[in-house]
């Protein structure tokens, strides 16, 4: 049986640098909600929590409160749901984009998640996407 080895996503990003936002973005007939929770380097102390929507016809987007220079170590975790206006359409690219005055910061892999079994809206059911960063400063 083979293992599965859990990959941590690094975002990094300027420990003095101006207010981190983060945006959302799904494709075509699409619409979406999430959760995001900042947490402590050791996960015990949750420092933030917001929730952002998007649709195919506008990205999501939101400021993170807690500043940079507070943000080194922590953990931005996120439950995005997606359901489908259109039933045949059932699949999108979910990504998280993590950006810094207006540019997108770099990341060890994309936050992103190709969903192919998207149900549509009217049956009450979503597809998700988890995942998680963890910001590093750049010194």
């Amino acid at each position: 049986m083979a293992e599965t080895i859990s990959k941590t996503r690094y975002c990094f990003y300027n420990p003095s640098g101006g207010v981190i936002s983060i945006r959302l973005s799904v494709g075509e007939a699409i619409i979406s909600g999430s959760d995001f929770k900042l947490y402590s380097e050791d996960k015990t102390k949750m420092m933030e929590e917001f929730k952002i929507s998007a649709s195919y016809e506008k990205e999501g987007g939101r400021l993170v409160q807690t500043f940079p220079k507070d943000l080194n170590k922590t953990n931005l975790i996120w439950s995005i749901i997606c359901c489908s206006k259109n039933a045949s359409i059932y699949s999108t690219l979910v990504k998280v984009v993590i950006m810094q005055e207006g540019k997108e910061l770099k990341m060890t892999f994309p936050a992103e998640k190709h969903l192919v079994n998207i149900p549509p809206c009217v049956v009450q059911k979503t597809d998700a996407y988890n995942g998680s960063i963890v910001f590093m400063a750049k010194i």
